[in-house]
């Protein structure tokens, strides 16, 4: 990440490829803004506005680089634009993340309910009822 939200300058996170994480600390370290690049960075989040850029900064850049077994891709998302590089091949805007939707394969209404929270209170899939969820799965 480079100037989003909290984060100033050039932020690198490197997690381990499997486990359960833990993100705490105390209020106004970034903990909310960590959360909310990810659904940002997959298309999912709203386009930079100047509350992703931090404050005195001009631009924000995040970027990740996904591996399942095989198959890696990295996409990047800020102020120049959306791109995603997959297989040898590159795409940009709209068709990088018409690409990535299908590489995902998770429906829109899905990542949305699980990626998406107000500040202080937990995903939406977590408050619903158990057979809510099941419904919202198997679509």
């Amino acid at each position: 990440m480079r100037n989003y939200r909290a984060y100033r300058g050039l932020v690198e996170l490197d997690l381990p490829e499997s486990g359960v994480y833990r993100v705490a600390g105390t209020s106004g370290v970034g903990k909310s803004a960590l959360l909310s690049a990810i659904p940002y960075l997959l298309g999912y989040g709203k386009s930079p506005t100047s509350r992703s850029v931090s404050w005195g900064e001009k631009t924000v850049e995040v970027e990740g680089t996904f591996q399942n077994g095989e198959t890696a891709f990295t996409v990047s998302r800020g102020s120049s634009g959306f791109r995603l590089q997959y297989s040898g091949q590159t795409w940009s805007a709209k068709a990088a993340e018409d690409k990535l939707r299908e590489i995902l394969a998770v429906p829109t209404d899905l990542m949305e309910c699980l990626t998406r929270r107000r500040q202080g209170v937990g995903g939406t899939f977590v408050s619903m009822e158990n057979a809510d969820r099941a419904d919202l799965l198997v679509q």
